[in-house]
């Protein structure tokens, strides 16, 4: 396809794109450009079969869809026999020899190992980490799940796993830079400054709570997006914060007045 391509070519086509980190969703894209190409022989025809294909995906992608070859096995003998694409290399194995790997994808063993190193391992991400799971912990303690119990675990264990999906798919390679999702620019934490600092990165709650059959959960995973701590306060309403900007305005303002005041006299006597 590549030798064609430069053959019947001369310019450079865009980029497909699928928007996640799961290489499963690339499959039926790979797929509509293999089959346009068989039928037609024209590289510009397959590549827009596989670019609409890339759309199809995204938008699937976009309203929490599975993806394609999800697992739906259950029995150990179906497990045996049933083969599953690896979700980082696409390399097709049976259930049973499938593991998740540490960014929640179910992968071969070879491409687990290789997820397990870069999860967890740049300062900016265990800084959302530890923030995003501190604030969950105390909230699935009011929502009536104790430290310990099986509600409480998985909560805190999907939301990781959210995390380091984001900075996977982010892909930097050094220790502090991060992608805000708000604004789609890359900065870097400075590690002098210490954390708390308007641009050092923060994990955010998209929506003000997800609901939960009985109870509420404000960080858990799916409703978390990663941005700059000045951004993530804004979004919300910090009562201490929001005093001292009131008590900060009120005064400008009884000041403007007295100031507007002495004019209006100045310019009566005059």
């Amino acid at each position: 396809m590549n030798n064609a391509a430069q053959r019947n070519i001369s310019v450079e086509l865009p980029t497909i794109t699928t928007f996640h980190l799961d290489k499963r969703w690339l499959m039926p894209v790979m797929q509509a450009c293999d089959e346009t190409w068989m039928a037609t022989g024209d590289i510009l025809t397959a590549w827009l079969a596989a670019a609409d294909k890339a759309v199809e995906m995204n938008i699937q992608i976009q309203v929490g869809e599975q993806a394609p070859g999800f697992c739906t096995c259950n029995i150990g003998a179906t497990r045996a026999v049933t083969p599953h694409p690896c979700s980082a290399c696409g390399r097709t194995l049976v259930c049973k020899a499938m593991v998740v790997s540490g960014l929640g994808l179910m992968s071969c063993k070879a491409c687990k190992r290789k997820d397990d190193k870069r999860s967890g391992c740049t300062v900016s991400e265990i800084r959302v980490r530890r923030g995003v799971t501190s604030r969950l912990k105390k909230e699935c303690e009011m929502a009536g799940w104790k430290a310990g119990s099986a509600e409480h675990e998985l909560a805190i264990k999907a939301v990781r796993v959210d995390i380091a999906r984001i900075f996977a798919e982010a892909d930097h390679h050094d220790q502090i830079t991060y992608t805000n999702q708000y604004t789609l620019q890359d900065k870097q934490v400075d590690l002098l400054a210490g954390e708390k600092k308007p641009l050092d990165c923060s994990g955010d709650a998209v929506w003000p709570f997800l609901r939960f059959v009985d109870r509420s959960l404000i960080h858990p995973s799916g409703n978390i997006a990663v941005t700059s701590m000045v951004l993530n306060f804004a979004n919300h309403i910090h009562i201490p914060c929001l005093l001292k900007m009131l008590s900060w305005y009120l005064l400008n303002v009884i000041d403007l007045f007295k100031e507007n005041e002495d004019r209006v006299a100045l310019a009566d006597s005059q």
